[in-house]
């Protein structure tokens, strides 16, 4: 696999799901053989142990970064910093770039698209804003995949 996308969350926890939302949903598509899509839900280091070998990673989780409910973040490897001890962003209590690094010695391209969350707390389903920007980010998401193929084949 060339491309990996991966979506995180707990779909029990609302808008903590949505990453795994917008997995299942790029899953129903046809989609060119080089691109992988994993629902990591809340195990993030099986998804990334089966996206090994991917020369490029597109991860999509809730991000909580203090915005309105349904905003979009996307965030390169480079673009995040921290003092030791903090851990920013993490899949599910093992922070990314711990991960990252045990199944990758040399990282890959790696983007990471977060969606601001509204509710995070039990039950199913997804708020009005972070589904609508979910949706958007997966017909986005579809769109540069295929297109990309198209031009490199």
């Amino acid at each position: 696999m060339e491309t990996a996308i991966i979506g995180f969350g707990n779909v029990l926890m609302q808008d903590d799901g949505v990453g795994s939302y917008i997995a299942q949903s790029l899953l129903k598509h046809d989609l060119p053989s080089q691109v992988a899509v994993l629902d990591g839900g809340i195990d993030g280091f099986a998804a990334l142990y089966r996206s090994r070998g991917a020369r490029r990673l597109l991860l999509i989780d809730a991000v909580n970064g203090g915005g309105q409910a349904g905003e979009l973040y996307c965030l390169h490897l480079d673009d995040i910093q921290w003092t030791a001890g903090e851990v920013p962003y993490s899949l599910h209590q093992m922070p990314l770039l711990a991960a990252l690094c045990h199944f990758y010695p040399v990282w890959p391209l790696t983007t990471i698209w977060g969606i601001e969350p509204g509710i995070v707390e039990p039950g199913l389903g997804l708020t009005p804003a972070v589904e609508n920007t979910a949706r958007r980010l997966a017909a986005d998401l579809l769109a540069t995949v295929r297109e990309e193929w198209i031009c490199m084949n």
